[in-house]
C-alpha cells in the first residue's frame, strides 16, 4: 500500500507477504514510483513472510532511489524481515536502519 497524498515522501507499508507470489504486483507499483522526486518510507510492521524474490525485488527498488540520492526511512518493526536481512546480510544494501 502507498499513500503518496501531500507528503514530501512516499509512504510504502509493506503488505503480510513480500514473496515471488507478490512480485509481479509490487513490481508493477514501485516501477511507477521510481521517477517520483521524492524520499521513500517503508513500513515492514505487517511483514510476515518474505523470500529472496521479494528481497531482490525491494533491493532493487531501494538502490534505484538511492542511485537518484533519495533517502530511505525504515519504519515499523518485523521481526522475521529483520531476521532475513540479517542472515542474508542485506543491511547494508537496503540502507536498513530502523
Amino acid at each position: 500500500e502507498i499513500d503518496s497524498t501531500g507528503t514530501d515522501h512516499l509512504n510504502i507499508e509493506l503488505d503480510e507477504t513480500l514473496t515471488i507470489a507478490d512480485v509481479r504486483d509490487f513490481h508493477a507499483i514501485w516501477s511507477s514510483y521510481l521517477n517520483d522526486d521524492r524520499d521513500i518510507s517503508i513500513n515492514t510492521a505487517n511483514l510476515n513472510q518474505v523470500d529472496t524474490a521479494g528481497l531482490q525485488l525491494l533491493l532493487a527498488f531501494v538502490q534505484a532511489k538511492l542511485k537518484q540520492g533519495k533517502q530511505v526511512r525504515w519504519t515499523g518493526q518485523s521481526k522475521s524481515f529483520e531476521d532475513v536481512i540479517q542472515t542474508l546480510n542485506m543491511e547494508q544494501g537496503l540502507s536498513y536502519a530502523p
